[in-house]
């Protein structure tokens, strides 16, 4: 069972968040100016945490947040971000679930590599090995990903996020979603606003992704109205029986 998040590019107007990471200095963020607030959030301590090593020797720092005893909430980021951003929304659910966090090679607590890896290919054999190691820390449960999209201020280095804009356009294709062998559920921002998409240009597909938005949000949904998506997320994985 997967939950993405994807959503418009955001405008250039910019105000400034502040996040606090238990393990580096302020982060200021740019944020879409309607919904700016001069607010710093500063990060709880995880109940527990892993560093692991991923693909090539790389590693990556898990964190265990919320509920030890409920189901098991896997958070990841997408491009030039890190997980610790979005805590407006999984703070929201850390009562119900068991939120582990980790962030992409090169981003967030990750350490650095070799950008001749920082690839989507080298992400995918990272997740093996994330998923794998989250179970032998913390235990073994049936995990729910949820993933969120592209980045606005970068948490890695300039040109490794390069790296993945030019690897995404050169291999882009629109996803098929009878490919997709667990349930799925696609949140997004508003597709009215200027530079939005939609995962995918067919009718069919946009079912088959079980396709949603949040009304008058950008890139930045999860920030912007982190309850509702909350609220979306919910419904979906209790109607499978999952929360």
């Amino acid at each position: 069972m997967r939950v993405e998040f994807v959503a418009p590019i955001p405008t250039n107007q910019t105000g400034h968040l502040c996040v606090r990471a238990t393990r580096s200095s302020p982060v200021v963020f740019p944020f879409p100016q309607r919904y700016a607030r001069d607010k710093e959030w500063v990060l709880p301590e995880p109940l527990a945490t892993a560093e692991i090593a991923v693909t090539d020797g790389a590693t990556s720092v898990i964190r265990q947040h919320g509920n030890p005893d409920g189901p098991r909430l896997v958070l990841c980021h997408g491009n030039g971000l890190a997980t610790d951003l979005y805590y407006p929304l999984w703070s929201a659910l850390v009562d119900r679930f068991d939120i582990v966090l980790y962030d992409l090679r090169n981003h967030g607590w990750s350490s650095l590599s070799d950008i001749q890896t920082h690839n989507i290919a080298t992400f995918v054999s990272d997740n093996e090995h994330i998923f794998q190691c989250i179970d032998r820390h913390f235990g073994e449960k049936t995990l729910c990903p949820a993933s969120y999209g592209k980045g606005y201020q970068l948490r890695c280095p300039r040109e490794y996020e390069s790296c993945i804009f030019e690897y995404s356009f050169a291999y882009n294709f629109e996803p098929k979603a009878h490919d997709i062998t667990c349930p799925i559920k696609v949140i997004g921002g508003d597709p009215t606003v200027p530079l939005s998409f939609l995962p995918s240009m067919d009718l069919i597909g946009l079912v088959g992704l079980d396709y949603d938005f949040v009304p008058r949000t950008t890139h930045f949904l999860q920030l912007e109205d982190p309850q509702e998506c909350a609220n979306i997320m919910l419904e979906f994985l209790e109607d499978r029986g999952v929360a």
